[in-house]
């Protein structure tokens, strides 16, 4: 029906890195149907969807809302398989815009429901807090079931200056990212032109970053386009062209 259609859209948007406005716009489309022909599950899927859109574009507060409303629909639908999900998306969200400790109770609970989709989220907390032993740990049993957990490795061996390890990390990401979607591997250019940036590698850095830059913009991904303008403002400002650096 119209409801599936629309969003199945939304999440190929998502997918595809093409356009979040645009996501946004269908999942609202799919959650005006489901409530006219109410469906549990799948209401809650168009919530997930434009929890996704939200996030995307920064507006954190509503995405967890969004959020919130899907695990409530998920529950009352007895989707058990999908709630463990919806709470580690939850815990990545509250970690994006600093909130730990919510974030941890959030990937927690998770824990309950899908373990192994779990460590990955916690591998990236215990990152974001310093804990670099403690991440690998958890990120290296999420690569059994998931290689995207290759770009958070590879992320804990930057931020430990191991660039050997990390560059190694994010070349296996890029081969996995050939197959799961374009966001994917404009994310692996933007970690790779990042690493170049810090080993003083600067026609290196703009190519990757450059083409990291262009599709998340296309996509009007927000999170994703401030990462890597504040980047290449960097890379220009080192390499002495002050006025470009500003005008990024």
């Amino acid at each position: 029906g119209p409801g599936k259609a629309y969003f199945r859209r939304a999440l190929s948007l998502w997918v595809s890195g093409m356009e979040v406005p645009a996501m946004e716009r269908y999942s609202n489309l799919a959650i005006i149907h489901f409530k006219k022909y109410p469906n549990d599950q799948q209401l809650g899927v168009a919530y997930r969807d434009l929890g996704y859109s939200k996030w995307g574009q920064s507006s954190f507060r509503e995405a967890i809302d969004a959020m919130q409303t899907c695990l409530q629909l998920y529950i009352k639908a007895g989707d058990t398989a999908d709630i463990g999900s919806i709470y580690n998306i939850l815990g990545a969200i509250e970690a994006e815009r600093g909130y730990y400790g919510n974030a941890l109770q959030y990937l927690l609970k998770g824990i309950g429901f899908n373990q192994e989709s779990n460590y990955g989220d916690l591998g990236l907390l215990y990152m974001l807090v310093g804990d670099f032993e403690t991440a690998l740990e958890y990120l290296r049993k999420s690569l059994v079931t998931s290689k995207y957990a290759n770009l958070s490795i590879g992320e804990v061996f930057f931020n430990e200056k191991k660039y050997d390890s990390a560059l190694h990390y994010y070349r296996q990401f890029q081969q996995y990212a050939t197959t799961s979607g374009y966001n994917d591997i404009c994310k692996g250019y933007a970690r790779r032109g990042e690493l170049y940036l810090v080993l003083h590698q600067y026609d290196s850095a703009l190519i990757y970053l450059q083409n990291a830059l262009y599709p998340f913009k296309k996509a009007n991904d927000r999170n994703q386009v401030m990462w890597v303008l504040l980047r290449l403002g960097r890379a220009y400002k080192e390499m002495g062209h002050f006025m470009t650096a500003l005008h990024v």
